[in-house]
């Protein structure tokens, strides 16, 4: 689904005409792609399958020698180790960086200087295009986002009455919840590093690519 289909779907059901292009000088159409954001980071934090990647961060040299932290587009990231580690700002142009968290290993706040297994959560979407699409969202995900997007547009609108809207939401998020395969991100460390094997032991697993492992 394309982000202007989306806008159009969130228009129509809120009773306002669809546009030819998300250019056109419209209001009603800026409420609605604000809307439609706002509820796909709300969705796409939950963590699916063609959204959450395994990867192992580096130390970077150039920083000597701490593990940058991927920021660009990345809705949530845990840490699946005995370690804990927390992020705190660093030096340009790797803004955040992992420090061991306080009572455990190494010097408290000190910076780490290890590979890091980490769970990776991506919205998914390139911020810098106008035309902001869903062809990295699967399909009936995309669908119960627009949903989403038009029953909270409708009642924004209208002051409420959106019940049916919302009725019709959560039939889309039924029909993308069970057609997902089952997966649960609180494994242990070894069933990750177990997946990124399969994966082609490259040291990062991907899981929009291989949901056949899951």
């Amino acid at each position: 689904m394309k982000f202007l289909e989306a806008v159009n779907l969130v228009l129509r059901q809120g009773g306002k005409a669809a546009v030819n292009s998300l250019s056109d000088p419209n209001e009603d159409k800026g409420f609605a792609m604000a809307e439609i954001v706002r509820q796909r980071k709300q969705v796409l934090t939950n963590g699916y399958i063609f959204n959450t990647t395994f990867e192992i961060l580096l130390p970077d040299g150039d920083q000597g020698g701490c593990v940058p932290v991927p920021v660009n587009d990345v809705l949530h990231i845990t840490y699946p180790q005995s370690k804990r580690y927390t992020e705190r700002q660093g030096p340009a142009p790797n803004l955040t960086q992992l420090v061991f968290d306080h009572g455990n290993e190494g010097t408290p706040g000190s910076f780490v200087k290890s590979n890091v297994e980490a769970i990776v959560i991506r919205d998914l979407t390139n911020i810098e295009e106008e035309d902001l699409d869903f062809d990295k969202i699967q399909e009936k995900c995309a669908l119960w986002i627009a949903k989403r997007a038009a029953a909270e547009f409708f009642f924004q609108i209208n002051q409420g009455g959106s019940d049916v809207l919302k009725a019709d939401a959560e039939k889309a998020k039924t029909l993308f919840i069970n057609a997902q395969p089952k997966r649960n991100l609180n494994r242990t460390t070894r069933f990750w590093q177990l997946l990124a094997t399969q994966a082609g032991g490259s040291g990062t697993f991907d899981a929009r690519t291989q949901t056949n492992v899951f």
